[in-house]
């Protein structure tokens, strides 16, 4: 019973997690209008390559799930995976500090520019742009709160469990 109650308090300290961390993202994006330019940009991108498809087949529509699968892929990239990363590296080593998810976290959320970048130049030598810096450093404070909003209601009542195992 009681590891079915942890099962079901890490799923309910997952979901809330994640729905802090979008709401997190789309304040982010109300905001700044770096971070908002970044991602026009990348729709932009995304949907310069693969318009052609979509209107040489007639299907308008299609435009549409493609900006869903964009911000599915922002999603996933900068609010999910950090998380699930952190999560389950934690629980591997029972970390059950703050410090832990809120880092993790938020270094994993903010290597999503790095590796974006990385996909799509191919030399590394090029300048840094500042807006690049700006949006890895939003990334890792979405990240960071993200993770922290999960050790909050994961962690809650661990101690006093941990304590009461302990004694008998």
């Amino acid at each position: 019973m009681l590891v079915l109650g942890n099962i079901l308090k890490n799923i309910f300290s997952l979901t809330l997690a994640l729905i802090g961390g979008v709401l997190l993202l789309l304040y982010a994006f109300l905001i700044d209008t770096n971070l908002r330019d970044a991602a026009l940009a990348a729709l932009l991108y995304s949907l310069q390559f693969s318009t052609y498809e979509f209107l040489e087949n007639g299907e308008i529509q299609n435009i549409f799930l493609l900006v869903a699968y964009l911000f599915r892929s922002i999603f996933i990239s900068i609010i999910f995976a950090p998380l699930m990363i952190a999560v389950l590296i934690g629980q591997a080593v029972s970390a059950r500090s703050y410090v832990w998810y809120a880092s993790v976290n938020g270094f994993l959320s903010s290597l999503a520019p790095w590796i974006i970048r990385a996909a799509n130049k191919s030399s590394f030598d090029q300048n840094t742009d500042p807006v690049e810096l700006k949006v890895s450093l939003l990334f890792f404070l979405i990240g960071a709160s993200t993770g922290l909003i999960y050790w909050f209601f994961a962690q809650r009542g661990a101690n006093n469990n941990n304590s009461h195992i302990n004694m008998n």
